[in-house]
């Protein structure tokens, strides 16, 4: 069947187009079966199969909870925009960093992580007691390669930055253990996480992408900055968030790991 020349047929017919023509179409698509979707009226999303289009309904029933301060949204996008904005750490149009939970800027990370750390404990896990993180340790060459991972639990693996708080100490307490053990080093950590998001078919994609910080170098322990730990958290929040900026939909589903690597390093000279 040629629908070109049936279609060809039908304007020559009608060739002032109108309600007439609008009537033949819709009989011709349905005398084929030609569907053309189903449009939600609650997001506009068209969905060409009738499962996945029952499918994505119900997902408007659902609703979805922020573990981080436990509000409700009907919708994935509105918590996913809800979400992003316990990320602290943007940098705004006047290279300010603004807190994210009170509107107040201030001039570098650090000061607006102690500030988040100690004015919304709640919001960022900072003065939260958990146990211990599930580790575990790989080495290779005598030890001179060392990768801790670090897996968060219930209470954090639904956003980055409570885990980093409950995580922080653990790394400063590992890279010690390290100079101690090899006296000068690089280090850079990794997180791993999974997103997830729903595609025009109904259908959910995931994907589970690493962010990794800058790398840096340790001659010993008295080095260790608390600046450089904080910097390397917010190269992979500012990662993060580009990724999913642009990612058209990605949400955070979990949070997989944290990896802190580790490697001898031997100064010119040294």
């Amino acid at each position: 069947m040629d629908l070109d020349a049936i279609l060809a047929d039908s304007i020559q017919k009608h060739p002032d187009g109108g309600k007439t023509l609008g009537d033949e179409l819709r009989n011709l698509k349905h005398n084929l079966n030609i569907n053309e979707g189903f449009t939600c009226n609650i997001c506009n999303k068209v969905i060409q199969h009738m499962a996945n289009f029952k499918r994505h309904l119900k997902s408007h029933k659902t609703t979805y909870k922020c573990f981080l301060c436990n509000r409700n949204f009907n919708r994935v996008d509105s918590l996913q925009r809800h979400e992003r904005g316990h990320l602290v750490g943007y940098i705004s149009h006047n290279n300010a960093y603004s807190c994210q939970h009170c509107g107040v800027g201030f001039k570098d990370y650090t000061t607006l992580f102690d500030h988040s750390r100690t004015i919304h404990p709640i919001q960022t896990g900072g003065n939260v007691n958990i146990p211990h993180h599930p580790t575990t340790i790989q080495s290779a060459l005598d030890d001179a390669v060392h990768v801790l991972t670090i897996r968060p639990l219930d209470e954090d693996k639904y956003d980055i930055l409570t885990f980093f708080s409950n995580i922080r100490q653990k790394l400063k307490a590992t890279l010690a253990e390290r100079c101690d053990q090899v006296k000068h080093l690089k280090w850079y950590i990794n997180v791993h996480v999974e997103l997830s998001r729903e595609t025009n078919e109904g259908e959910v994609d995931n994907s589970r992408p690493y962010f990794k910080s800058n790398t840096y170098i340790l001659l010993s322990k008295t080095d260790i900055k608390d600046d450089e730990i904080n910097e390397a958290f917010q190269k992979q929040f500012k990662s993060f968030d580009e990724y999913i900026a642009r990612g058209s939909g990605w949400t955070l589903k979990q949070v997989i790991n944290m990896e802190l690597h580790t490697l001898q390093f031997r100064p010119i000279g040294g």
